[in-house]
């Protein structure tokens, strides 16, 4: 989990730590019912980590916590990742989770987040969504097609991360992750998965 915070910054930042452009990133976390105790561990680990990278490479760089499983929340608003302390305690309250999964819901919720910032040529913004991929409950946006076309309506780029306990589950469930990376990024390359436990 901590090497997947490392590969996503540096993904989502164009090369990492000292790069030009300023990174505004909303996080999309599972929370949901199915994330098992191990999963929801390693997304946790890899939050921090994205966060503590991103605050190394700048601390003008921001970051927002979207955590959902039936029910959408903003957990932590876009603000700097200078602030640890309200980013972290976001990323890890699992407080009135654990229902059914509004992936769609969440990952749109994370776009109106990261588009809050003018897009400019000294500006990344971006979605990192990390989930088991089991979507079952959103209902404004139903279809993994139509949350692609809002986050390419606004310019911004859902980086997706699986979290699987075994390499079965991956290959039932990462499919709609794939695509929606490979939709919005231009490259099913910024699809990210880990095997908990494994990797």
């Amino acid at each position: 989990a901590t090497a997947v915070a490392t590969l996503t910054f540096t993904a989502i930042s164009g090369g990492g730590s000292g790069t030009a452009k300023n990174v505004n990133a909303a996080l999309v976390l599972d929370k949901s019912g199915s994330m098992s105790t191990d999963q929801l561990t390693s997304l946790e680990v890899a939050s921090k980590g994205f966060i503590t990278e991103e605050a190394n490479a700048s601390t003008s760089n921001k970051a927002a916590v979207v955590t959902f499983d039936h029910v959408v929340n903003v957990e932590a608003a876009m603000q700097s990742v200078s602030n640890t302390g309200v980013l972290f305690a976001a990323i890890d309250n699992r407080t009135g989770y654990g229902g059914a999964t509004a992936l769609y819901d969440g990952m749109a919720k994370g776009v109106t987040q990261a588009s809050g910032e003018a897009a400019s040529s000294t500006l990344t913004r971006a979605v990192l969504a990390m989930t088991d991929g089991g979507e079952n409950s959103s209902v404004t946006y139903a279809t993994s097609q139509e949350v692609a076309n809002y986050a390419i309506a606004n310019s911004i780029p859902i980086f997706t991360v699986g979290l699987y306990n075994t390499t079965a589950e991956a290959n039932s469930y990462n499919k709609v992750l794939k695509d929606i990376a490979n939709a919005t990024t231009g490259s099913s390359d910024n699809y990210f998965e880990v095997i908990v436990g494994v990797t």
